[in-house]
């Protein structure tokens, strides 16, 4: 967890795995420890608002990328939908009577984002190789952590998508900045593979090649 203050508040950044179920047990106990004022999620606002509003059903892969997370991720224990580390961050959120803020871009921004960085052609042959080669792919990693790290290299292996993914955290740090603004104690629970990023725009690093 890495801490950053600025103008007397704190921020808590939390990179977490999605889909681990030890990934949401510990997002819980951090939050509960810390009991901040505010608790924040890379999440857009619509996705927020969907699982504050869900049921409990488990969810299932929608999509062969999602399948394959599923299922290479499996081999380090037990992975739901929704992912366990927003779920919990959402509830510990509740349980300690804070708001939970959304920082990703909503639906129409991310619209917007996706069709000013991405091409027809590359979404095309983006398209081709999670249908075709991403299922065949042999992973090496030995963690959750580092799965999911080689599993975002390979879905951003091209310039497009990376922009893309620089966009979302560039309006992430944006987002945590007002966070810091207005809660004095706060926990941010960012994905991994935007934490470093996000983190380094915080810090006024530049964005990754």
């Amino acid at each position: 967890m890495e801490v950053l203050e600025r103008g007397g508040s704190r921020l808590h950044l939390l990179g977490a795995v999605r889909g681990p179920v030890g990934e949401g047990e510990r997002v819980r106990r951090g939050i509960l420890k810390l009991r901040p004022d505010a608790v924040a999620v890379s999440l857009g606002r619509e996705e927020t608002m969907a699982l504050e509003a869900w049921d409990g059903t488990p969810g299932t892969p929608s999509n062969p990328e999602e399948e394959v997370y599923a299922r290479e991720m499996g081999r380090f224990g037990e992975v739901r939908k929704p992912p366990p580390c927003f779920v919990e961050a959402l509830r510990a959120a509740g349980e300690v009577k804070v708001p939970c803020v959304p920082l990703d871009l909503d639906d129409a921004a991310f619209t917007d984002a996706y069709t000013h960085h991405i091409g027809t052609l590359e979404m095309m042959r983006h398209g081709r190789f999670v249908d075709r080669v991403l299922p065949q792919k042999a992973f090496h990693a030995g963690t959750p952590q580092s799965f999911a790290l080689e599993f975002d290299a390979l879905l951003t292996r091209t310039k497009g998508y990376r922009r893309l993914e620089a966009a979302r955290e560039t309006h992430m740090a944006e987002a945590l900045k007002a966070v810091l603004a207005k809660y004095r104690r706060s926990v941010a629970v960012v994905e991994i593979e935007r934490a470093g990023g996000v983190l380094g725009r915080l810090r006024g690093e530049g964005p990754r090649a």
